[in-house]
């Protein structure tokens, strides 16, 4: 049961993920604006996220692949991340998770963005 269970989540996963459109991105400032399919050579130049309707990021999370099914976890506090360190673990295949982004919008609420899922190829 638990053996069906993983690889029913790895399937769930994968499917959500490489059904998506391409991420966008800003690859001038180094961000990543949504989430979806990314090729690794962009993540490698990539440092930051970037949601387009935030005024201002105030904290965030990257759930990143260690051993299928293990997943670590990266807080960021502001818009980067350790890009040295996640570029270790995106892999073609793999997916990465951002979620509880609290972000400051134009009318200086705060407010929890929706998870982005990262794929790679």
């Amino acid at each position: 049961m638990k053996k069906f269970l993983i690889t029913f989540c790895v399937v769930l996963i994968s499917s959500k993920t490489f059904g998506q459109k391409m991420a966008k991105l800003n690859l001038k400032d180094s961000c990543i604006m949504s989430g979806g399919i990314i090729t690794m050579s962009d993540f490698k130049k990539l440092c930051k996220i970037c949601p387009p309707e935030a005024k201002k990021v105030v904290s965030f999370h990257v759930s990143y692949p260690i051993n299928a099914p293990f997943y670590g976890d990266l807080p960021g506090k502001g818009n980067r991340y350790d890009s040295k360190f996640l570029n270790q673990y995106a892999k073609p295949g793999s997916a990465m998770v951002i979620e509880n982004i609290n972000v400051i919008d134009a009318s200086g609420k705060q407010i929890e963005l929706q998870r982005w899922t990262l794929g790679f190829k």
